[in-house]
């Protein structure tokens, strides 16, 4: 079994993380006497050979009945409420979409991780958690197919990346087999040395090969905390391309919980915004990121600095912008990126007062109006330090 090195004893924890349930569920298992376990000292020991056994027989057994994972299911939530210490999810209700991604994009401490722990049976709640119509609590298990990588979730450190991938799957993969799959996920496995021990994998790869694991193990729903968290950029493109084959060649139900919308962005299909343990707005991606509700997940949404200002509304028009606006006379604020403006001959005069690199071709400015009114816009790196612009996507919301 242990063919790469000596059989190591693992923690509790470390067991738990590997099977993507809790503490006590793992000592449930070892009082059922369904995994072996030992003592040193007053610390319970599981050793990896007994764990692998214990995988195997839940395999052969899954098998033998016949069953194969869902797929596609929708995962629907109604009135989900969680406490956590001083925090509470209130009466949490959305839709994720069966077979897509779904991005749950939020601040930090706004309440993502524990509501992926409610879908995943790690966190105590009351309301309902539907999976494919069927409500999870009535569900065993060992028969969710619900998978959780946790944002500090590790690989066994004396294994090998190739070991850790296979896991949970098969023992006798061969190399050839796993630079196929390698390869179908969009990875090269000239340029990822996955037989190395996991203390000597970077982090990044370190991850990428906890998802993989993940994507071999064909869950009904994968739950994923934070998943481009410490990766280096050039591996991000390969985190990417696995998620999304996922979603599009497996039919896996994904949701990615995100504080940078940069992470979401270009890879969900559906977005679901949570804003101190309250659900703020969701739907999907392109049209949330348009249209977005508060002000404040116009800023969640967007990758550059987000301009918002009072204005005077006459006859429709925004007065000094020259945009149309959804209501006839009042005031309303306006707000836009800083991406999403075009420098016109007519329009806002700003002049500048700083300025920042971002690329070869554009910057960052800081500039100010005639009404001493300060914005930050993205322009080429050529604009001179007096100019004139328009909003190209603005956006308006209620006054204050």
């Amino acid at each position: 079994m242990m063919s790469e090195q000596k059989d190591r004893a693992l923690t509790i924890k470390e067991v738990a993380e590997f099977l993507n349930i809790s503490n006590q569920m793992v000592y449930n298992l070892i009082k059922a006497e369904e995994i072996e376990a030992f003592k040193i000292g007053s610390a319970v020991r599981i050793l990896f050979s007994d764990l692998s056994r214990y995988v195997n027989a839940q395999k052969t057994s899954f098998k033998a009945r016949g069953e194969q994972p869902v797929g596609s299911d929708e995962l629907l939530l109604t009135g989900v409420t969680a406490n956590v210490g001083d925090f509470q999810l209130k009466a949490f209700t959305a839709a994720f979409r069966g077979g897509k991604i779904n991005a749950v994009i939020g601040e930090c401490a706004s309440g993502k991780t524990t509501l992926l722990r409610c879908i995943a049976g790690l966190q105590d709640y009351t309301g309902e958690i539907l999976l494919g119509g069927e409500d999870v609590q009535s569900i065993d298990t060992k028969k969710r197919r619900i998978g959780f990588l946790f944002q500090n979730q590790r690989l066994f450190p004396y294994v090998s990346g190739k070991k850790n991938i296979t896991f949970q799957t098969s023992d006798t993969i061969s190399d050839e087999e796993l630079s196929q799959m390698l390869t179908e996920c969009g990875l090269s496995p000239d340029n990822i040395d996955l037989t190395k021990d996991a203390r000597q994998i970077p982090p990044g790869i370190r991850q990428l090969a906890l998802i993989v694991r993940k994507k071999m193990q064909q869950f009904s729903v994968l739950l994923l905390d934070d998943p481009f968290k410490n990766i280096e950029p050039h591996v991000r493109k390969y985190v990417t391309a696995i998620i999304r084959s996922m979603s599009d060649i497996h039919g896996m139900t994904v949701v990615i919980a995100c504080t940078d919308v940069r992470d979401a962005a270009g890879l969900a299909d559906f977005v679901t915004i949570i804003e101190g343990g309250s659900l703020a707005q969701s739907g999907e991606m392109s049209e949330v990121y348009r249209n977005p509700c508060s002000e404040n997940t116009m800023r969640l949404l967007s990758y550059f600095p987000v301009n918002f200002c009072n204005v005077d509304i006459s006859n429709g028009i925004a007065v000094d912008y020259n945009l149309s606006a959804p209501v006839t006379e009042g005031k309303m604020r306006l707000g836009f990126r800083a991406d999403e403006i075009e420098v016109t001959a007519e329009g806002v005069r700003v002049e500048t007062i700083s300025e920042q690199f971002y690329d070869g071709r554009k910057k960052i400015v800081r500039v100010k109006c005639a009404a001493s009114v300060e914005y930050d816009l993205l322009v080429s790196a050529d604009t001179a330090s007096s100019f004139c612009f328009t909003p190209i996507h603005p956006v308006f919301f209620a006054a204050e």
